[in-house]
């Protein structure tokens, strides 16, 4: 399969940031290869998330895989950033979006 901005495996987890009155959570991570650069999966209508950072496999702060979104029961999706310590950051939401981001402040 091509390269495509959409696989973010060994992805960097830069940062989450979620604002509780608006419900829109940023994952901001940061990728190379064809795509490299700061990008932002973007979760709007967030009815859940769930953020562990218990570290079951070591230290780590790089993306093994993406999951989703699917539709969970309730309605809206989720989606499921596994990360390579073995955490787990799970989001159910109205609405996600991959982009570009640049803020300044992902370094």
């Amino acid at each position: 399969m091509p390269d495509s901005p959409f696989q973010l495996h060994d992805a960097t987890l830069i940062r989450v940031d979620y604002v509780w009155h608006t419900r829109r959570l940023l994952v901001v991570l940061r990728r190379g290869g064809a795509f490299a650069g700061t990008w932002a999966i973007e979760a709007t209508g967030v009815t859940m998330l769930s953020c562990m950072s218990r570290r079951p496999w070591g230290p780590s702060d790089s993306v093994n895989e993406v999951r989703g979104p699917v539709a969970p029961n309730e309605g809206g999706a989720r989606i499921t950033i596994e990360v390579q310590s073995g955490d787990e950051i799970v989001v159910e939401a109205e609405r996600f979006e991959l982009a570009r981001h640049d803020d300044g402040s992902a370094s």
